[in-house]
């Protein structure tokens, strides 16, 4: 494809569905400064709406490739054999592209990482969360733990939307503030006149949007609501909408929405692209989750002109101050939800003062304008820091450690040519299909000291590998 004289680069994103890092990236990619950067983006293989949102409404080139979310599963084995063909059909198009540098959205699509690093191309990870057991109960902590120190240390700039999340990579990988860049999550500012700024008439609606899934906290919400109702039998509405979960956790909700008699008052609706007419019919948004690296839905009800009623989860204790924009509350307490949930419904003066502060916050802190322009400077200062033939070796040696799985003894299939800045060959075309991978193992709880004793045996093998270079 035709090059102009902007630097060309690759956008990874880990999926093409409706959630907060996939709708960061699209809302960053459509207000990038314009002539500054020519943007291509690379989906997986599978239609989804952000898919069409980038190709359709943004006009960006939009490539896809075979592969799929890269997460180990106790009791499966390792996931390094079935993701060779993965690395080798990204740096296939890396190379083909031309690309200057790569921004992976995410930290669970590690083949894209380890292509860029063996092409010797800058690499910028922008790493939207913390895995933990709390959010997947299978998950391999000890050798995910691997994989993203690895990925970490093979990037030339982390971008990270909270301090909440910089200070565990701090604290778990030894990462140093020059490493880690703090930008949070920007949303686009509505115009609001006045009837916009007010909620629709009737029964006050509280909403949540999430993914189907434990962590969101959605009993919380549901329990609040019954609390609120037998308190308050005027009425008011509560609505989550939310999909791609666990089908298996959507079916517990409505059983337990039944049991509580709240099935005309409780509702779980799909998904939807365009959100603005849900805020719009909103008193107030709830974020009930357990843990919460961030909040985009936070941000976005706030430049709504809506409250936020959020749990103290991580992210959003950044982005409320409670009892001005919104209310923090303890994870899991219905009762503090419902109490909130009241008060603003018996106090409309408040309610329409947090909803104006909330907004004035959004505007400060989280216009997307902002955001894009520091976002893009931080890639294209990452990407045209200098980079020594020690750095692009170390990069290769700390590619290996995935490639070849340390536990498999078996070799990367990768004819890499010698010297920075060369090259590297692959040995074979990409494959035109890829092994799916899911989190399907029982969960199985992780004594501290075999977690601590494998992290401490990954860190002296990266010191072993900076003492080669040095």
């Amino acid at each position: 494809m035709p090059r102009n004289n902007a630097p060309r680069i690759g956008f990874i994103s880990h999926s093409p569905w409706i959630a907060g890092a996939e709708r960061a990236l699209v809302n960053l990619l459509q207000h990038l400064p314009p002539g500054r950067v020519q943007a291509l983006v690379i989906f997986p293989n599978i239609d989804g709406p952000l898919k069409s949102e980038v190709e359709d409404n943004l006009c960006l080139p939009v490539f896809e490739l075979p592969y799929t979310i890269s997460i180990p599963a106790i009791g499966h084995p390792p996931l390094l054999e079935s993701k060779k063909q993965e690395i080798l059909a990204f740096a296939t198009l890396f190379k083909e592209l031309e690309l200057d540098a790569v921004v992976v959205n995410t930290t669970v699509i590690y083949p894209a990482s380890i292509a860029a690093a063996l092409l010797n191309l800058p690499l910028i990870l922008h790493a939207h969360g913390v895995l933990s057991e709390v959010l997947l109960p299978s998950l391999d902590i000890v050798q995910w733990y691997k994989i993203e120190s690895i990925q970490l240390q093979l990037a030339e700039r982390v971008i990270v939307p909270s301090d909440w999340i910089a200070s565990h990579y701090r604290a778990l990988y030894r990462l140093s503030h020059s490493q880690l860049s703090v930008l949070p999550n920007g949303t686009n500012l509505p115009c609001l006149d006045g009837a916009n700024a007010r909620a629709a008439a009737g029964p006050p609606q509280f909403s949540m949007l999430c993914t189907l899934e434990p962590n969101k906290g959605v009993e919380t919400f549901l329990e609040a609501a019954f609390i609120v109702l037998a308190r308050r039998p005027s009425g008011a509405t509560f609505v989550v909408y939310g999909d791609h979960g666990r089908p298996a956790y959507r079916d517990e909700l409505e059983s337990l929405i039944q049991r509580k008699g709240l099935g005309g008052s409780f509702v779980l609706r799909p998904k939807q692209l365009e959100v603005s007419s849900i805020y719009k019919n909103s008193l107030a948004v709830i974020v009930a989750s357990h843990v919460e690296s961030f909040s985009f839905v936070a941000i976005e009800a706030m430049s709504h002109s809506r409250p936020v009623i959020a749990t103290r989860c991580g992210g959003p204790d950044e982005i409320i101050e409670d009892g001005e924009t919104g209310f923090l509350i303890e994870i899991g307490d219905s009762q503090a939800l419902a109490g909130r949930i009241l008060r603003l419904i018996e106090d409309a003066p408040l309610c329409e003062k947090m909803g104006r502060a909330a907004r004035t916050a959004a505007e400060k802190r989280f216009d997307i304008r902002t955001i894009a322009s520091e976002y893009l400077s931080t890639i294209l200062s990452a990407a045209q820091e200098p980079r020594s033939r020690e750095w692009a070796n170390r990069r290769r040696l700390l590619a290996s450690l995935l490639l070849d799985g340390s536990d498999s003894g078996h070799q990367a299939e990768l004819a890499i040519a010698g010297g920075s800045g060369q090259e590297h060959r692959l040995s074979r075309p990409a494959a035109q299909g890829a092994e799916p991978t899911g989190i399907t193992a029982e969960h199985a709880s992780l004594n501290t000291a075999d977690l601590c004793e494998s992290l401490e045996l990954l860190r002296r093998r990266l010191h072993a590998i900076n003492m080669e270079l040095c």
